[in-house]
């Protein structure tokens, strides 16, 4: 068996055994890393709300300062950034 000698396989016996196993133990990988993606997905996610929360706590906090009625606040928080487009902190 010239293709699985690289593997060490000799016989078509551990051949088979080395095929049952990847096939075993192959889908359960795949559905931890995409388990594992998800969790990182979220993870990122949230980092992303609490910095826009921040963000906007700020703001709030510096139009407050400057004497801005609650109007005048309520009318720039509700002018929203696309989502693809990253907050600027200054």
């Amino acid at each position: 068996m010239l293709g699985a000698a690289f593997l060490g396989i000799e016989t078509f016996d551990q051949l088979y055994i080395v095929l049952g196993v990847t096939a075993a133990i192959g889908p359960f990988l795949v559905a931890m890393a995409f388990i594992a993606f998800q969790a990182w997905q979220r993870t990122k996610d949230r980092e992303a709300e609490r910095e826009r929360f921040e963000i906007e706590a700020d703001l709030k906090g510096k139009m407050i300062e400057r004497g801005m009625s609650a109007d005048e606040i309520a009318r720039v928080l509700s002018v929203r950034l696309p989502d693809d487009q990253p907050p600027r902190r200054t």
